[in-house]
């Protein structure tokens, strides 16, 4: 599952479910760390950190927290760890039946490619 960790930044995979604000960069001046509503209760003041870095999710009011994508799409999904690795892998194109590491990233680059020229 290290191969699917490196497609799918948690950043980008809980970004698509919370409306994410870089707070936090590094010295390569890419954000760390971001903040934004958390989906796992209503408020208006966001609460919820995904570091990652660390790849780490909480919200400070609820104290639900987790590490990693996976435990994120656990929880919020409510699914098995089989399962959230499917949702991740489907969501960035990553073919899990492939054989080779090369085939799978050869599939997650042109599924990449095809959404940039959709969204032209």
């Amino acid at each position: 599952m290290d191969e699917l960790r490196e497609v799918a930044p948690i950043q980008l995979i809980i970004g698509q479910y919370v409306g994410l604000r870089g707070i936090r960069k590094g010295k390569d001046g890419i954000p760390k760390e971001y903040v934004g509503l958390c989906p796992f209760h209503p408020e208006k003041h966001p609460s919820f950190t995904v570091c990652a870095d660390r790849e780490f999710w909480c919200c400070h009011c609820c104290n639900n927290s987790g590490e990693g994508l996976f435990a994120f799409i656990m929880q919020f999904e409510q699914v098995s760890y089989p399962r959230a690795i499917e949702i991740v892998a489907v969501m960035v194109g990553f073919d899990l039946n492939s054989k080779t590491k090369k085939e799978r990233v050869k599939k997650v680059r042109k599924n990449k490619k095809n959404k940039a020229v959709e969204k032209r």
